[in-house]
């Protein structure tokens, strides 16, 4: 996970720190994109989560046990098969892997995006994981009174997510305060 920067000029970059690469994030001067590694391991462990989720959620349905029921209150079944845990017919579990997805995809970006752009944009999506994580964990332990541990570890991950999106976001906000002009 070398941090190497890309200090050659970039034709029409008005932004002064588009050479400079956020916190793990690394750029990669020949193919021309920058990946903001934690982001990208977040991803897969979130998409990881979200699959499982999934696969859970259709076992539910055929009847059988997903193995995640630990007690009667700490219980991924109770919670994946209970009416809370589809939308629209969907399984939340999918609404997960596309949104691990898009986090994926942020965490990508080309030297045609300005470094402020692409940390915004982790930021916003970081924001909405958040937010939908908080309501999902709510009515998990406030509405149906259980636990799904992993439904738990996907709110972890994107806790996670928003926290490095935000620190990533200050660091530039910080850098561009003291850059020379």
């Amino acid at each position: 996970m070398g941090m190497a920067a890309d200090f050659s000029p970039r034709s029409g970059a008005s932004d002064s720190l588009s050479a400079l690469p956020l916190s793990g994030e690394s750029v990669t001067p020949a193919k021309g994109v920058r990946v903001a590694w934690p982001h990208v391991v977040l991803s897969v462990l979130g998409l990881a989560a979200s699959a499982y989720a999934t696969y859970a959620h259709f076992l539910i349905k055929a009847g059988q046990d997903t193995g995640c029921g630990i007690t009667d209150t700490i219980s991924c079944d109770k919670v994946i098969g209970s009416q809370y845990g589809v939308v629209f017919g969907i399984p939340l579990g999918i609404f997960g892997a596309l949104f691990w997805a898009i986090v994926l995809i942020t965490a990508i970006s080309s030297h045609n995006v300005s470094p402020r752009s692409a940390a915004l944009q982790r930021l916003v999506v970081g924001t909405v994981g958040l937010t939908t994580s908080i309501v999902l964990a709510y009515i998990s332990l406030g509405v149906l009174h259980k636990l799904c541990l992993v439904c738990a570890t996907t709110h972890i991950l994107s806790g996670i997510n928003f926290l490095v999106a935000l620190a990533g976001f200050w660091k530039l906000r910080a850098l561009t305060a003291i850059a020379p002009r």
